[in-house]
């Protein structure tokens, strides 16, 4: 299920990369902020995802690799 508040929070800290990368206001790393904040994001999302919906973990890992796999190489094959 999609949470449509969440979509917002993940905005404001695509934002705050942003903001870091092309406005860089000193002493204040906006950029490290947002990454932070995603990442805190990730980690309930699956928390949920594993825990509360009691999603089985290895159709999780099954379903995540089959995601980020086909991009790695993509990837991988550009870089090369």
């Amino acid at each position: 299920t999609r949470l449509a508040y969440l979509d917002g929070w993940r905005g404001l800290s695509i934002a705050l990369v942003l903001i870091g990368h092309f406005f860089p206001v000193p002493g204040i790393n906006l950029g490290v902020l947002g990454v932070e904040f995603f990442f805190v994001l990730s980690g309930r999302l699956m928390g949920e995802i594993l825990f509360i919906e009691r999603f089985p973990l290895k159709k999780f890992f099954k379903r995540r690799f089959s995601r980020i796999y086909p991009a790695l190489l993509v990837f991988v094959a550009t870089a090369m």
